[in-house]
């Protein structure tokens, strides 16, 4: 039995009773008893990592303390939560769940604990006008705040626990529009941090690195790709010299790398838009000739579905923005999709055999042949004033600390509200979120969702899945996933380049 094949069928019309699949789990697993129901929870599980345990109850003919037991039983079965982990559509998902899983109960308990992962938003500005952000496309902070902000975000580093914190650079607004942003990254590694940043690579000049040494303390730098030409670029950033001047500064960043013997790692992030899927033809083209100019080679790529399903297309918000694109993927698009991802991964095998794909959530479902899998989507009612600092939360230059991601663009309409405090002399990031806790609205407000990245709605959809399993009298730790609930020692940093 190829259980990756089983795995990838739809619940509803796969057959629990084979007899191919059943000795596959008595012989390979050692499972005997409760065969059909153990297997579907390990294929619920393995396909939606969200799922609640009273939805898995209405699935099965059993009772709920039956449900308590198989929990146990699989949740011991170390083959059984390799098959849910590794095997399944849902993978990519458990990889971001697992390490935030088991503190779930310190966000439904209101109980502090210093954040796990921390986004810093050190940038000044932006130059491109892309059509999928949901940033205030006016705004700016001033000149002055630029190295002022950058000692603020030092500070918030000399609070963390090394090993028990993750940090990333990005925006917010463009990194590299900060001139002091090398120092943050260096004090970061100082520290035994390691620091992945997203950027577009614009600022990304040779006298900008010159200037800026730091970037060479970078774990990794992700630069986001907006097209595969000066017409692409242009539609997408409405910046007509925005691909020459990226193209080339990643060339002379792989060369002055090579040269220089530097560790960090380079790579491309592909936002995959209805207007772009047959694009991928002409990235990997492009990949082919950075690779070819420079003499060095593109570490890794990350595709990710387009953002249309977070930051959103009403027309009566974030009016700021010069235009926006159509955005969601329907079923024809993903079907093309498929096909030209097909194309990418013989070329890679042909051409540029050693980068890393990184195909994130969605994507990771589609490759796997599950047209109907798609980003994870938070509601209104989930999107709370209560948030879940505990897990995660962003800072910008001016030192407000933001509960969700896409809150921290500066000026943004109504993202005040999701701001729990700024950064002084007198209130560190552990003060402000221990205020926060105590005195936080829950309170939830329309259109809220539109302040959640990918990574938020995960998260988001994560603290409602223990919340209502926990209300169920089926918590975590009574669940069929070990991880979620014991000590585990789980890589924290945005490690897209294996």
């Amino acid at each position: 039995m190829d259980i990756k094949s089983f795995l990838k069928k739809n619940f509803e019309n796969t057959n629990f009773q084979d007899n191919e699949l059943k000795n596959f789990f008595i012989n390979k697993v050692g499972i005997k008893k409760n065969l059909p129901d153990i297997i579907k929870i390990v294929h619920l599980f393995a396909n939606d990592p969200l799922i609640t345990q009273q939805t898995v109850l209405s699935k099965l003919n059993i009772l709920k303390e039956d449900l308590i037991k198989l929990n146990q039983e699989i949740r011991e079965n170390k083959e059984l939560q390799k098959i849910i982990l590794k095997m399944g559509s849902g993978e990519r998902y458990w990889n971001s769940i697992l390490p935030f899983a088991k503190h779930t109960n310190k966000v439904l308990n209101d109980d502090f604990n210093f954040p796990l992962r921390i986004a810093f938003f050190p940038g000044v500005s932006c130059m491109f006008y892309c059509g999928f952000c949901g940033r205030n496309q006016d705004a700016k902070y001033p000149s002055n705040s630029a190295e002022i902000g950058i000692q603020q975000l030092k500070s918030v580093i000399n609070e963390i626990n090394i090993g028990s914190t993750a940090i990333s650079i990005s925006g917010g607004l463009e990194p590299l529009t900060n001139p002091h942003l090398g120092s943050l990254i260096t004090h970061a590694k100082n520290k035994g941090l390691r620091v992945p940043l997203i950027t577009n690579a614009y600022s990304m000049t040779p006298g900008y690195i010159k200037k800026n040494p730091g970037l060479w303390d970078l774990d990794s730098l992700r630069v986001s790709l907006y097209g595969v030409d000066e017409n692409t670029y242009d539609f997408v950033t409405r910046s007509r010299k925005s691909y020459k001047m990226v193209s080339r500064n990643i060339i002379e960043f792989l060369k002055i790398k090579k040269i220089e013997n530097k560790n960090v790692k380079l790579g491309l992030n592909f936002i995959i838009l209805k207007e772009n899927i047959k694009d991928i033809r002409k990235l990997c083209s492009f990949i082919h000739y950075l690779n070819k100019e420079s003499g060095s080679e593109i570490d890794f790529l990350t595709l990710r579905e387009d953002f249309g399903s977070v930051t959103g297309h009403n027309d009566s918000l974030d009016k700021q923005r010069k235009y926006r694109l159509d955005g969601i993927l329907d079923l024809q698009d993903r079907k093309l999709l498929l096909n030209e991802l097909a194309y990418l991964e013989n070329y890679k095998s042909k051409n540029f055999p050693n980068i890393n794909i990184d195909y994130g959530y969605a994507l990771n479902g589609l490759i796997n042949n599950r047209l109907d899998y798609y980003l994870v989507r938070a509601e209104d009612i989930e999107v709370t004033k209560r948030g879940y600092s505990q897990l995660s939360v962003a800072i910008d230059l001016f030192g407000d600390v933001f509960l969700y991601r896409e809150a921290g663009f500066l000026n943004r309409d109504g993202n005040k509200d999701y701001i729990i405090g700024r950064l002084n002399k007198d209130n560190s990031l552990k003060s402000i979120i221990s205020n926060h806790l105590r005195n936080y609205n829950e309170a939830y407000i329309k259109d809220s969702n539109r302040f959640l990245d990918s990574f938020d709605h995960l998260l988001t959809k994560l603290v409602t899945q223990a919340s209502k399993d926990k209300e169920f009298g089926i918590p975590f730790e009574n669940g069929p996933i070990k991880q979620r609930s014991e000590t585990v020692s789980i890589n924290l940093g945005n490690n897209w380049y294996s």
